[in-house]
């Protein structure tokens, strides 16, 4: 399971996020996963049957330009969300005489309750399930969380793509609480969107939300249950994580005085 990032890099809360964005000043481009829209369009093709009336939500936008790029190849019912306001203020104001038909939404994943059941026919998460699996402490519950309402805003026969550059979509949807069929491809590109060698694999994982009622369907286990399951999970993550972090300090500490790093030189 995923163990917590630390330090400066708090990807996993809603706050720096939005010093983030606000830093930026409204001016910036973030992408994090290393593949470019022209990676994703044949995933999206597929899962909308190439219907540009779909109803497709990118889930976790950012600044990133994937809405946009999405819009200019034709996509016309287009909802784009984050949990920070400076992002999506960033994005209107970027986009309000281009792509004024895009709709920006301040929303949380693990919480959309701006969003009815069964409304969506496609939603697009680009490292948002990396980035909340971050959270320290709480590593698994919010990828069963963000899981839970990516399924329950789709409607039947809807998907949830998700982007990933780890296995972390392998486990959140390895807990049974939702009806997704899950296939995942690896993915290898030379470049990504900025132009710049990839360093690392990549994931897109194509999760279909099946009828409750086809054949030879399991029921879902209830969320509370797979919460319980979760933080279970995340509390045996955080004792290891801790009794890792104190072996690696010793054992760094030893090999410094070892090596004489220690020794002021003359």
């Amino acid at each position: 399971r995923r163990a917590a990032v630390g330090g400066d890099c708090d990807f996993g809360e809603a706050e720096f996020w939005e010093a983030r964005y606000t830093e930026e000043g409204g001016d910036g481009v973030f992408d994090w996963w290393l593949g470019g829209y022209e990676m994703l369009r044949g995933h999206v093709e597929a899962a909308t049957g190439g219907r540009r009336e779909a109803r497709v939500l990118d889930l976790g936008c950012g600044t990133s330009r994937l809405a946009e790029e999405l819009h200019d190849d034709g996509y016309q019912n287009l909802i784009a969300a984050d949990i920070s306001p400076a992002a999506v203020q960033a994005m209107q104001h970027r986009n309000a005489s281009s792509r004024p038909e895009i709709r920006w939404v301040e929303a949380d994943a693990l919480d959309m309750a701006e969003f009815e059941d069964g409304a969506l026919d496609l939603v697009i998460d680009k490292c948002t399930m990396d980035a909340v699996s971050c959270a320290s402490g709480r590593w698994n519950q919010n990828v069963v969380l963000l899981t839970w309402e990516a399924c329950r805003v789709l409607r039947e026969g809807g998907t949830y793509l998700v982007c990933s550059e780890s296995m972390i979509p392998r486990d959140a949807f390895g807990f049974g609480h939702t009806t997704f069929d899950v296939s995942v491809e690896e993915v290898t590109d030379k470049r990504h969107a900025g132009g710049q060698a990839q360093f690392s694999t990549a994931y897109i994982y194509t999760a279909v939300k099946r009828s409750r009622s086809a054949e030879g369907a399991r029921s879902p286990v209830p969320l509370a249950e797979a919460l319980e399951e979760a933080a279970v999970a995340d509390a045996k993550l955080e004792v290891a994580t801790r009794d890792l972090i104190r072996y690696s300090a010793g054992h760094d500490d030893e090999h410094d005085e070892e090596d004489g790093l220690f020794d002021v030189p003359e």
